[in-house]
């Protein structure tokens, strides 16, 4: 099993033994697990940022495999292919004991490399843009990062609406990868974003998808249409960066709020799965309805073994990928 070891970041990620974990009950299972997607939230657990964070604590909220032992009442059999989410951790790991809420069946036409690259990714952007953010018909969404995981899925998903426009912003180096999938209008990290969204869209855009947060909160909601919505993701620039960041993030105004007839919302997927499990679960097996019939196309960035947990996070904390990043655990 991959654990975070101690607050000291990446340089604290460990394989460590464990036992085998315990004989399913009437409704869990017992998965073996093949392949896991790398997400910021272990990034945020290796400081000691995450949900009721002690050390050590397994890492990974999300993977795929085959059940491999499997209780009376679960509703799977031993040899199905499953995906995992593990909303308090633990998917880095060789064999997995969860309950049977907690999987789906993984359609044969979807591999597990790509099935990795969705649950968390795909149902993040999916609940934003429908449920948080109320995307219409010929709207338009601002996805901030829109080449990490989440944006990749984000614009995928939104380009399925009729008549939707989609901006984004990428590193130079990135802009044709995000154009490739679907970015109506490209913004490089070195422009002033915001002045670019107001000479494109100068009613301002429909939605934007903030995993920022930070200085940037005030520019997405300067940047909206009446009616609009900010839906915020996360907050990497005031996790990852300095304190000062924190200190210099502006707070959400009321009066600001009503006068402009705009919204911020925000959204946490391990707390909706477990506030809501009907309403994720229905969500998760249409999302993976999508990518069994080439709807969607998650894109792996790169793929590392289990011994290299913490190269596979540092690509993600300095920004290097361009999709999923995923790790083989057998």
């Amino acid at each position: 099993q991959i654990q975070a070891t101690s607050r000291d970041g990446i340089s604290g990620i460990k394989v460590v033994k464990i036992p085998l974990p315990p004989t399913p009950s009437k409704h869990q299972v017992r998965v073996s697990i093949k392949t896991a997607g790398v997400n910021f939230y272990d990034l945020y657990t290796c400081l000691g940022l995450g949900q009721n964070n002690s050390f050590p604590c397994a890492l990974g909220l999300e993977a795929t495999g085959v059940v491999e032992d499997s209780g009376q009442d679960s509703g799977y059999e031993v040899g199905d292919r499953v995906v995992v989410h593990c909303p308090e951790g633990g998917a880095f790991s060789e064999h997995v004991t969860v309950d049977s809420t907690h999987v789906i069946s993984l359609p044969d036409s979807v591999t597990f490399d790509a099935a990795a690259a969705i649950t968390v990714s795909y149902l993040t952007a999916y609940f934003a843009l429908h449920c948080a953010g109320c995307l219409q018909e010929h709207g338009s969404v601002f996805v901030h990062s829109a080449a990490g995981s989440v944006g990749w899925a984000a614009t995928q998903l939104a380009k399925q609406v009729k008549g939707v426009t989609v901006l984004g912003t990428a590193s130079a180096s990135k802009l044709e990868a995000i154009s490739q999938n679907g970015v109506d209008h490209l913004i490089s990290h070195d422009q002033d974003y915001l002045q670019e969204v107001k000479r494109l869209m100068p009613d301002g855009v429909s939605l934007v998808l903030d995993c920022l947060a930070g200085q940037h909160l005030a520019k997405s909601q300067a940047m909206l249409a009446p009616f609009g919505k900010v839906v915020l993701l996360g907050a990497k620039d005031m996790i990852l960066q300095s304190g000062e960041e924190v200190v210099q993030t502006e707070p959400v105004q009321p009066f600001n709020l009503i006068m402009n007839n705009i919204g911020v919302t925000g959204l946490h997927l391990n707390e909706l799965q477990k506030r809501c499990p009907d309403v994720f679960n229905s969500a998760w097996e249409e999302i993976l309805h999508l990518a069994a019939t080439s709807k969607i196309t998650p894109r792996i960035h790169d793929t590392y073994p289990m011994a290299e947990a913490a190269e596979a996070c540092r690509q993600l904390r300095d920004r290097l990928n361009v999709g999923k990043v995923i790790l083989k655990m057998e």
